[in-house]
């Protein structure tokens, strides 16, 4: 008889969601087999995963709505090496809360939860080009130079508007960002 002992796996979730697992899990659930489950939901299914939420603007509003609730599970590990072998580029809590989500929609195929909503994530938490022309021009306009530069953009911009960090992961660099703005202000 070959028993494995399972690997305990921290695991970071927004309470709301964790309330819900509660009320959709049959009570022989373990989180393993729910993990487990939602795993070959996903299989079957292809559905995409959800990406880490990482919000770079409203970051307080995002605090405010996914209070996040930590717990460990007990993962056999053969089950958890298939599983890291399947999301090689996901972090693993971002891979359990999905398959958490799958095993919810496995369940109940009507079951949503905004925390896995792409569209809304981007709408409310991310910026977009608005924010970004906007931005630049509120510094330019503060700046009253023609040309704008780091160290003017950041000194001047509102704590609202992109970080030289999100303008740089977007446009690849400052240059880049100035030479879109720009051609953007001008059409």
């Amino acid at each position: 008889m070959n028993e494995e002992k399972g690997i305990l796996i921290p695991l970071s979730l927004p309470e709301s969601f964790y309330n819900d697992l509660q009320q959709i899990k049959e009570a022989s659930s373990s989180w393993a087999k729910m993990i487990l489950e939602g795993f070959e939901y996903h299989l079957q299914n292809s559905c995409p995963l959800v990406k880490d939420r990482n919000p770079e603007k409203n970051k307080e509003k995002f605090r405010n709505n996914y209070q996040f609730r930590n717990t460990s599970v007990y993962i056999v590990p053969s089950v958890y090496k298939k599983i890291e072998a399947a999301f090689p580029e996901y972090k693993l809590n971002t891979v359990f809360l999905n398959l958490l989500y799958f095993y919810c929609q496995k369940c109940s195929p009507e079951y949503n939860h905004s925390y896995f909503s792409d569209a809304l994530f981007e709408k409310e938490y991310k910026y977009n080009r608005d924010d970004y022309l906007n931005a630049y021009h509120y510094c330019l306009l503060k700046v009253k130079d023609t040309v704008l530069t780091q160290r003017d953009y950041d000194k001047v911009r509102l704590s609202n508007h992109p970080s030289l960090y999100n303008i740089r992961k977007r446009f690849k660099s400052f240059s880049n960002f100035i030479t879109e703005m720009t051609s953007s202000l001008n059409d």
